[in-house]
């Protein structure tokens, strides 16, 4: 059964933030397409009791890291889009809040609506070769 793009990212997003105190689960059951989500200390409501017992059902959603989609993608907009902050960004990501710094400085630049459009883009992209990697269809809600 496919799975609806929309939803997968929406999971993906969840997955890839949730990586703090209260961990997030997501996977898709692969017999229905359905997606389903458990944030832990969260109200798992409507997540599958069977998913440790059928491992081959179902396949984790992968969070930002697992796709490199973390400090990778920065760099890639970066050498792509505004080279010359290249080494003022490198700056940035060895220590701190380098995110919030580095999207500062691209709105100063006037170029952040085009670094989140370019985040989507990679987003997609990775998500559509995962789902070729592990075998899962993918549809939309209206197919």
């Amino acid at each position: 059964m496919p799975v609806d793009l929309s939803d997968l990212e929406d999971a993906f997003q969840c997955a890839s933030y949730g990586e703090g105190p209260l961990d997030t689960l997501a996977v898709v059951r692969r017999s229905t397409g359905e997606i389903f989500v458990r944030t832990d200390g969260g109200v798992d409501d409507g997540f599958p009791a069977d998913y440790r017992d059928d491992i081959s059902d179902y396949v984790e959603i992968p969070g930002r890291h697992d796709l490199a989609l973390g400090t990778g993608l920065v760099f890639r907009f970066v050498d792509r889009h505004v080279p010359e902050l290249r080494k003022q960004v490198e700056r940035y990501f060895c220590g701190p809040g380098a995110y919030a710094k580095f999207k500062d400085l691209l709105e100063r630049h006037r170029v952040l609506e085009q670094w989140y459009d370019f985040e989507q883009v990679e987003t997609l992209i990775a998500l559509r070769d995962w789902c070729d990697e592990v075998g899962l269809e993918i549809g939309s809600k209206t197919s």
